[in-house]
């Protein structure tokens, strides 16, 4: 049988768990600051560089234009959707358009695969926070936020492995 831990054993072995958690969450939390600071890397894309999708890009256009001259809009009470979904199957210059629109609008690019997280898969609480920090950006720099989450529909791969909370955050992300 194995030995029995004294109270004041039990106790130091939660102190230590409890800074080893503390410790991670930290390392998130400063990963999460910088990946806020710089924005993902990604390579600068020009509109001349996407083809075969014209009607779409000059939606696209309007979306871009929107952003680029946000406040002036906003000062006459326009606004923008919050977000924008591109579909479709791969290969068909979806992400070659978002760096587009990134690069045109002078966007903070965010590629949500660079926001650090504990375990597989994201949590309430960390796509609350994902779009806390992309709004405080925002609010700071005057500066779009493009959040740029490539096949989201992966974040609950299996949903019959997945909790309720994730099963829920990809039907709330995809309705």
């Amino acid at each position: 049988a194995g030995a029995t831990l004294t109270p004041a054993d039990k106790a130091a072995k939660t102190r230590k768990a409890n800074a080893k958690t503390r410790a991670e969450k930290d390392k998130i939390d400063r990963a999460r600051d910088n990946l806020f600071k710089k924005g993902s890397a990604f390579k600068p894309t020009q509109r001349d560089e996407i083809a075969g999708i014209d009607n779409a890009l000059r939606e696209v256009e309007d979306v871009i234009h929107w952003l680029r001259h946000s406040q002036e809009y906003q000062e006459y009470g326009s606004r923008l959707e919050p977000g924008v979904i591109l579909e479709g199957p791969p290969g068909t210059g979806k992400t070659l358009t978002t760096r587009w629109i990134a690069t045109a609008s002078n966007a903070t690019f965010v590629n949500i695969r660079d926001f650090a997280h504990a375990g597989s898969l994201y949590s309430d609480t960390d796509i609350a926070d994902l779009f806390r920090r992309a709004r405080a950006k925002y609010a700071e720099s005057k500066k779009p936020v493009l959040l740029f989450w490539d096949e989201f529909e992966n974040a609950a791969q299996d949903r019959r492995d997945a909790t309720p909370e994730q099963v829920a955050i990809v039907s709330q992300l995809t309705a």
